[in-house]
C-alpha cells in the first residue's frame, strides 16, 4: 500500500468528515419527521384495521360491538405509542378527549384549536420548538396529534456530532487498519476456508449456523405475535356472541387459558360496597371445597389506588387470607380494575397461579379484557333496571285496576252488612219464633259468606305471586267479576250477559279474573261516559267448526270462547296492529299504563289459549278469548248446595286464638260436635300445657298472628315434642307464611280465615281418622 493511497484515503476522510458534520442537524431533522410521519402511518393502520374488522362482521349497527372495537382500538394506539416513547392527543369530534400522554394541558389546547386549518409539521409554542405529526380518522370522527420535543433529540444529534468526528479521525486510521489487517484476518481465512472445501474437510466458520439460529428466534417471535393476535380476535368474538353469564365464562375461560393462570372476575356492588363473583375459570385446584373466591384479595386496595397489582412469585404469601391462592399455593398474581367509560370501578379482574413474569402484554390482554367486561355490566345494569321497571308497572297496573274497582266493592260490602243487619235486626224482633230465627240466620251466614269471599277475591287479585293452574269453570268466575262491574261502571252502560257454557278449563283462578276485568274494563273505557251496551258471553266451541282457529293451526278439540263486546268508538287497523305491545296506550298521559291488554295476552298464551280482535270504526271492538277446555265433571257453581251432614267425635282438641270472641265461637261449635275443647288464649300458655300433658291432646287448632309468638313457632315447639301431632293452622292474611312454608314445618292443614264449622269439624275429622 503506498503513500498516493494513503494520501488520497486521508483527503477523501477529510471532506466526507467537515461535509457531514455540517448537514448532520438537517439530516436528523429530516429523519425524525420521517419517523414520526411513519408512526403516523402505523396508527392509522391501527384504526384503519380496526374498522375493517368490524365492516367485515356486519356489525357496523351494534352499539356493543362499535363499543368494543374502539376500546380495543385505543388501547392498541396506547401500546402502540407508549411503545415508541411518542407523545399523543387523541381527541373524538363529538365527546372530546379520548387519549392523552405526556402533553401539558396549553399546547394539547393549542393543537386541539389548531388542527382543522393544519400545523406545520414543527411547532413554535412558548419558545420551544416540537416535532409533530397530525391526521384525521374520518370514519370515527377522531383527531389525532403525534408530538415530540425536539430537546428530546438535543443528546442524540450532540452524540451524532461527537460520533461523527470521532470518526473523521479515526476513518483515517480504519481504512490504513482494514488494508493491513485485510491479508490477515480477510484473505487468510477465506483461503483456509476454500482449502478446507477443496479438501473435503468442515470448515471452521459458525457464522452460517448464527444464521439459522437468528431466523429460528424470528420465526418464534412472529408466531408469538400471531398467537396474541388469535386471543384478542377469541375475545372480540365472545363478546358479541354472547350475553351475561356464558359471555363471562367463555371471558374468563380465554383469559385462563391464553396467561395458562387462573382467572377470576368480581363485579363491585358500590352501593353495598361488596365484590361478587361473576365467573372463575381455574385451570388447577386441590379439592372441592366451596368458598368466597373474592375473600382476602386485595379488592379494596384496587379500588382505592385504581391501579394493577402484580406479583411474580410469593402471592400465596402476600395475600395469606386470600383461599383461592392458599389452596394452590399460587405463586404469580395480578388484579386490575375495572373501569366503565366514566372512570368508575365496576369490578376487578385477577389471574393467579404458577410462577410467572408478566409482561407488558399480559397486563395489556388483561386491562383489554376488562374493557370488554366493564361494557357487558353496563348492559346488565340496564336490562335489570329495565326488568324492575317492567314489574313495577305490571304490579301498578294491577293496583290501578283494583282502584278503578274500589267503589264498586264497597257498594257491595255495604250491601252485603245491610243485608246482615237487617236480617240481625229481624231476629231479635221474632226471638220467640224458631222458624223465622233459623231463616234469619241462614241468611246472615250467606252474607258473611259473600263478604269472605269478596275479601279473598281482593286478596287473590292483588297478590304478585304466580299461583297453580287448577280445574276451574270460568262462569263462577265471570258473575263474580260482572258483580264487581255493574258497581263500578257508569250506569249508562247496560251489561249484558250470554253465559251458555259451565265447560272447565285448567286455569289459574287469580289470572282469569284479571284477564275478564281487564278486558271489559277496556271495554267501558272505549264507550267513555255515553251510552253504550256492553255484552259479555261464554260459549263452547270446537276448532274444527271456526275457519279462523283452523287458519291458525290450532290443535283440534272442544274451546271455551270469552266475548267482550262494546259498542264504542272502534279502531283503526294501525291501532289494532298494538293494542298488544307493552306500554302502548291511546289514553292521554296519566289515565293509564298500556299494560292492561299486553297482561291479557301473556295470561292467556301462558293457557295455551290465543286471542282475536275485530273492529270497525264507528262499529265498536270485540275480543275473542280461546281456551282449551278439560274432560271431566263440572266443578260446582254453588258450594252452598253441597251441605254436609253433622259430623261429631269425642277426642281432645287444644283450641289457640287471641280473639275471644272467635274462640268462644269455635268452641261452642266444636263442644256442640261431641268434642272435648280446651281453650287458650295465648300460645305460651298452651304449650305450658302441652309440655305438661303431651298425650291428652288429639289434634291443635291455632291461630298464625298472635302477640309473643306466632302460630309457627308455636308448632314448631310442638312437633319437637310429638312429631306426629296433627296441627292445624289458621290465618285471615299473611304475605310470608304460606301454606307450602306450613307442609314444611309438618303442620297438617292450612286453612284461611273464616272457616264454617262444619267445614272445619269435616276437616278434623279427617286428619283424626288417617292412621
Amino acid at each position: 500500500m503506498g503513500i498516493p493511497v494513503v494520501t488520497a484515503i486521508c483527503l477523501i476522510g477529510a471532506g466526507m468528515y467537515f461535509f457531514v458534520l455540517r448537514s448532520v442537524s438537517d439530516f436528523a431533522d429530516e429523519q425524525i419527521k420521517k419517523s414520526l410521519a411513519n408512526i403516523a402511518s402505523e396508527v392509522y393502520d391501527i384504526c384503519d384495521k380496526n374498522f375493517t374488522e368490524l365492516m367485515q362482521t356486519g356489525k357496523m349497527n351494534d352499539r356493543k360491538a362499535k363499543i368494543i372495537k374502539k376500546a380495543l382500538t385505543l388501547g392498541a394506539i396506547e401500546e402502540y405509542t407508549q411503545r415508541n416513547n411518542i407523545s399523543y392527543v387523541l381527541t373524538d369530534s363529538k365527546k372530546g378527549n379520548l387519549l392523552l400522554h405526556q402533553i401539558k394541558p396549553s399546547l394539547k389546547t393549542f393543537i386541539v384549536k389548531h388542527h382543522s386549518t393544519g400545523i406545520s409539521a414543527t411547532i413554535q409554542f412558548e419558545g420551544k420548538k416540537y416535532y409533530f405529526q397530525h391526521f384525521n380518522f374520518k370514519p370515527w370522527e377522531w383527531h389525532i396529534g403525534l408530538v415530540k420535543d425536539t430537546r428530546d433529540y438535543a443528546p442524540l444529534i450532540g452524540r451524532v456530532k461527537l460520533v461523527y468526528t470521532i470518526t473523521g479521525f479515526l476513518l483515517l486510521l480504519g481504512l490504513i487498519l482494514i488494508l493491513l489487517l485485510q491479508e490477515r484476518f480477510l484473505r487468510r481465512p477465506l483461503n483456509q476456508i476454500i482449502h478446507a472445501l477443496r479438501m473435503g474437510n468442515q470448515p471452521e466458520y459458525k457464522g452460517i449456523f448464527e444464521l439459522e439460529f437468528l431466523s429460528d428466534n424470528i420465526s418464534s417471535m412472529m408466531h408469538s405475535l400471531e398467537e396474541k393476535n388469535k386471543w384478542v380476535k377469541d375475545l372480540y368474538l365472545i363478546a358479541v356472541t354472547n350475553r351475561g353469564e356464558d359471555f363471562f365464562n367463555r371471558v374468563a375461560d380465554a383469559l385462563a387459558e391464553a396467561l395458562d393462570l387462573n382467572a377470576l372476575i368480581l363485579r363491585y356492588q358500590k352501593t353495598e360496597n361488596a365484590f361478587y363473583s361473576a365467573a372463575f375459570s381455574r385451570n388447577c385446584q386441590n379439592g372441592d371445597t366451596v368458598y368466597d373466591p373474592s375473600m382476602g384479595l386485595p379488592n379494596y386496595q384496587i379500588v382505592a389506588e385504581k391501579k394493577p397489582i402484580v406479583l411474580s412469585s410469593g402471592s400465596h404469601v402476600r395475600f395469606p387470607a386470600a383461599q383461592c391462592l392458599s389452596e394452590i399455593t399460587a405463586e404469580s398474581y395480578a388484579g386490575v380494575p375495572i373501569l366503565d367509560r366514566e372512570g368508575t370501578i365496576t369490578g376487578t379482574i385477577h389471574v393467579f397461579g404458577k410462577e410467572r413474569k408478566f409482561v407488558e402484554w399480559d397486563i395489556n390482554l388483561i386491562k383489554t379484557v376488562g374493557q370488554i367486561v366493564a361494557v357487558e355490566f353496563e348492559y346488565l345494569s340496564k336490562e335489570r333496571d329495565k326488568a324492575a321497571l317492567e314489574i313495577q308497572l305490571q304490579h301498578a297496573h294491577k293496583m290501578e285496576a283494583i282502584g278503578s274497582l274500589a267503589g264498586g266493592i264497597a257498594h257491595d260490602f255495604n250491601n252485603i252488612l245491610s243485608g246482615i243487619f237487617g236480617y240481625a235486626q229481624l231476629g231479635e224482633m221474632h226471638i220467640d219464633d224458631h222458624q223465622r230465627i233459623k231463616k234469619y240466620l241462614g241468611q246472615i251466614v250467606k252474607g258473611a259468606k259473600r263478604a269472605s269471599a269478596l275479601v279473598q277475591q281482593i286478596l287473590t287479585f292483588s297478590r304478585q305471586a304466580e299461583h297453580e293452574k287448577i280445574p276451574t269453570m270460568v262462569s263462577v268466575i265471570l258473575k263474580e267479576a260482572l258483580k264487581l262491574l255493574r258497581s263500578s261502571i257508569p250506569s249508562s252502560i247496560e251489561i249484558e250477559n250470554e253465559i251458555f257454557s259451565n265447560a272447565t278449563i285448567m286455569a289459574d283462578p287469580t289470572q282469569i279474573h284479571q284477564v275478564i276485568m281487564n278486558l271489559c274494563t277496556n271495554a267501558y273505557q272505549a264507550m267513555g261516559n255515553e251510552r253504550g251496551v256492553l255484552t259479555v258471553g261464554l260459549y263452547d266451541t270446537n276448532a274444527s267448526d271456526q275457519k279462523m282457529m283452523s287458519d291458525l293451526n290450532r290443535l283440534p278439540g272442544k274451546y271455551l270462547k270469552l266475548e267482550i263486546r262494546d259498542t264504542g268508538y272502534g279502531m283503526e287497523k294501525k291501532t289494532m296492529n298494538r293494542i298488544f305491545d307493552p306500554y302502548f296506550t291511546t289514553k292521554k298521559i296519566g289515565k293509564g299504563t298500556g299494560l292492561g291488554l299486553s297482561t291479557v295476552d301473556g295470561i292467556i298464551k301462558n293457557h295455551n289459549g290465543f286471542i282475536t280482535v275485530q273492529s270497525k270504526v264507528g262499529e265498536g271492538s270485540v275480543f275473542h278469548v280461546f281456551l282449551p277446555a278439560i274432560e271431566g265433571d263440572e266443578v260446582s257453581e254453588d258450594p252452598e248446595e253441597n251441605e254436609t251432614a253433622l259430623v261429631t267425635g269425642t277426642e281432645k282438641i287444644m283450641l289457640v286464638d287471641d280473639e275471644p270472641a272467635i274462640l268462644q265461637t269455635l268452641q261452642d261449635i266444636l263442644t256442640r260436635h261431641g268434642y272435648d275443647v280446651l281453650t287458650f288464649t295465648s300460645a305460651e300458655s298452651a304449650l305450658l300445657e302441652f309440655i305438661e300433658h303431651p298425650h291428652e291432646v288429639d289434634l291443635i287448632i291455632t291461630d298464625m298472628t298472635m302477640p309473643q309468638m306466632t302460630g309457627d313457632t308455636f308448632s314448631r315447639e310442638i312437633l319437637k315434642i310429638r312429631d306426629d301431632m296433627p296441627i292445624i293452622i289458621c290465618t285471615g292474611y299473611h304475605e310470608i307464611f304460606t301454606e307450602t312454608e306450613a307442609m314444611k314445618i309438618g303442620i297438617k292443614k292450612f286453612i284461611q280465615k273464616p272457616i264454617m264449622g262444619t267445614d272445619l269439624s269435616k276437616i278434623i275429622r279427617e286428619l283424626l281418622d288417617t292412621p
